[in-house]
């Protein structure tokens, strides 16, 4: 989900805004909320998040300042300025501050809807480019942020397949080849250092299942294979290409495992267990 900070210094716009969220907008979800621009500014320090909503009257610090301060130390956070006033200064002051948008009160469910959606698509492509990023820097063995891994791949945990094509990757050839990155709508996540081995992340087993759902359909005997994989090695099983067809393989939590288990299993024909 994408993270919003709310700020109001009317407790009842906050609600307001907030169940517009919930109901429209499950994709996102306010994290914190503040009465003023000094206390979001801290809230900022604590987590900071994708989209900051604020009313344009406050006390101690108004959202036009507000969201100068946040554009200048926070800019990738997008900034949404909600206002009883309609005087053009206030929208022009808002646009000076580098606001992604200006919403005038009482805010309609459908117009903050519309304004979210708008930004979704901005945070889909910044978040594709980071987890693109974090994949190739964990795949390159680069120290990382606990708490980016966390936002970036909220799931928690993951399985991961390595695919190989044609025995060893191109780098062990001498032959250049060209990375690879998953695109932003995709299910799983990918990372290939070229075109011939790559990373895939699946946030849960279910998907690959839905992903060879047609494939096992037609063949009962590659569905028997990863149930078999599965029961053997819950959460373990990846699928490999060999000579055009797809057959499971289960990874051995060491390399002593695979050398004490290289022998195949015999109920098991393309899946091995070791």
């Amino acid at each position: 989900m994408y993270r919003i900070l709310v700020v109001d210094d009317e407790p009842a716009a906050i609600k307001h805004i907030c169940n517009i969220i919930a109901i429209k907008c499950p994709q996102f979800e306010v994290t914190a909320t503040a009465e003023h621009g000094q206390e979001a500014l801290k809230r900022l320090e604590e987590e900071t998040p994708d989209i900051l909503i604020t009313d344009v009257k406050m006390p101690v610090m108004d959202g036009i300042a507000l969201a100068e301060r946040v554009k200048e130390r926070y800019p990738e956070v997008l900034s949404l300025v909600v206002s009883g006033y309609q005087e053009f200064e206030y929208a022009k002051a808002a646009i000076r501050s580098g606001v992604y948008d200006y919403l005038l009160k009482p805010i309609k469910p459908s117009a903050l809807q519309n304004a979210l959606n708008s930004m979704e698509e901005v945070l889909a492509e910044r978040y594709a480019r980071k987890r693109n990023f974090l994949m190739k820097s964990l795949c390159e063995k680069n120290s990382v942020d606990r708490k980016l891994l966390e936002r970036y791949f909220p799931a928690g945990k993951y399985y991961a397949a390595l695919v190989r094509r044609n025995g060893l990757p191109r780098r062990y050839s001498g032959n250049s080849g060209f990375e690879i990155f998953s695109g932003r709508d995709e299910k799983i996540y990918l990372y290939g250092r070229d075109e011939m081995e790559a990373m895939y992340l699946f946030g849960r087993y279910s998907v690959l299942q839905e992903l060879l759902s047609d494939h096992l359909r037609d063949n009962p005997a590659g569905a028997r294979q990863l149930q078999l994989c599965d029961r053997y090695y819950p959460g373990n099983a990846v699928f490999h290409r060999t000579c055009g067809r797809r057959l499971f393989r289960a990874v051995p939590a060491s390399r002593q495992q695979y050398r004490d288990r290289r022998k195949p299993d015999p109920d098991c024909r393309g899946a091995e267990r070791g």
